[in-house]
């Protein structure tokens, strides 16, 4: 590789070192080339080459210690938190409601956007939500929701019609007929046949839609 041209007035040159470093926004340049074949800039306060720390950061374990050292720290402040939070729990709320009522229609115009950009996670919360207010057990996550399309061949499990990307997820066992909020007790059908079956027995109506004999 072609050395470097001769430094311009704004380096400066280290007798001591051979190097020629300019010093701008906290990094500084580093002539001629790294030790490691790449052109090094470098941190002023400890020195440290930031393309190898790009290259390390590329390393597996080194992104494995990166994640699970993220988890500790996030898990660590979610404890200071509720700590924060079970101390004086009516100035949190207090808190919350004000800055809602401040920024309501802020917060409802996010909200209405990021329901239409991936409806998914808020239909999900939706139902979790109703089965615990009903006393049903059990919950359930996105995960559950594609695995049981995917067994289903992103068909309904009564009229057998493509679902593409418009389904509902039903209770196979109602919750108001004592039916959990497990996985197991999902199926995905189309908006036809879930508003149809709407609490009805699963067999009753398998038997309404000629499923069954």
């Amino acid at each position: 590789m072609k050395r470097p041209d001769r430094a311009p007035s704004s380096f400066r040159l280290s007798a001591v070192r051979g190097l020629v470093l300019l010093r701008h926004g906290g990094l500084k340049l580093v002539r001629p080339l790294h030790r490691n074949g790449h052109m090094a800039l470098r941190q002023t306060s400890n020195g440290s080459c930031l393309e190898c720390c790009r290259l390390r950061g590329l390393r597996d374990d080194v992104k494995a210690k990166s994640r699970e050292s993220w988890k500790l720290r996030s898990q660590r402040q979610y404890e200071i938190f509720k700590e924060r939070v079970a101390r004086n729990p009516e100035a949190y709320l207090g808190k919350r409601r004000e800055n809602y009522e401040r920024n309501r229609e802020k917060i409802l115009g996010r909200q209405r956007d990021n329901y239409k950009r991936n409806p998914d996670p808020w239909l999900k919360s939706s139902r979790n939500r109703k089965a615990r207010k009903k006393g049903a057990d059990g919950t359930h996550s996105l995960k559950d929701i594609g695995r049981i399309l995917k067994q289903q061949s992103s068909k309904c499990a009564y009229c057998k019609i493509e679902l593409k990307n418009k389904y509902h997820v039903d209770h196979i066992v109602p919750l108001a007929r004592g039916g959990t909020n497990w996985p197991n007790n999902l199926q995905i059908l189309c908006a036809t046949c879930n508003l149809q079956k709407k609490d009805q027995d699963p067999i009753d109506f398998a038997r309404r839609k000629g499923r069954l004999l």
